[in-house]
């Protein structure tokens, strides 16, 4: 089985602006988990169905798919239960 804890990802300036996802939806660079994502964000469709990880204003480390992240934008900045508790809802 391959572990990703030994997974590298660079990241730099550049690659991150050239990225279709950040372009069609900037709210994503700012989201983007990079300590847990495996795949580089350039290497993704802003429409594809993969799940990776992204981080909500409170820091918390969601997964949601990559297409509904940016068809959802406002409320995907939220991970689940944060938005449940700024609604005031019990979790």
């Amino acid at each position: 089985m391959f572990d990703k804890s030994y997974v590298k990802i660079e990241y730099n300036e550049t690659s991150m602006l050239d990225c279709e996802l950040f372009k069609i939806c900037p709210e994503a660079a700012d989201a983007w988990d990079i300590t847990k994502n495996t795949i580089k964000p350039e290497q993704i469709s802003p429409f594809s169905a993969k799940v990776v990880y992204w981080r909500c204003t409170n820091g918390h480390s969601y997964q949601r798919q990559v297409r509904h992240f940016v068809q959802a934008k406002p409320l995907a900045l939220f991970a689940e239960d944060c938005l449940l508790m700024s609604l005031g809802s019990p979790i």
